[in-house]
């Protein structure tokens, strides 16, 4: 009995933890601004390539909900590399 509520207090607390990184790879996509830029710090020299290529990186150049989907299992690949 005591190991049954174990595992359930363990998976309820993985699957509030994958609901919390889901919505902040949400709020990335519906802020305002734009994150490749910020990443690059705004420098007046900033070129074109640059901003899309951290744009790619990021996966921001790709549709809302593919973009979402991508970082977040990008995100449980390297939690399970690093876990196992």
């Amino acid at each position: 009995m005591q190991l049954s509520r174990i595992f359930a207090v363990k998976i309820s607390t993985v699957l509030f933890k994958c609901w919390c990184c889901y919505n902040c790879f949400s709020l990335v996509r519906i802020m305002p601004g734009d994150p490749a830029v910020l990443v690059l710090e705004r420098n007046e020299e900033q070129n074109k390539a640059a901003v899309t290529e951290m744009r790619h990186t990021l996966g921001l150049d790709q549709p809302v909900l593919n973009s979402i989907r991508l970082g977040f299992q990008i995100w449980q690949n390297w939690i399970l590399e690093n876990l196992f």
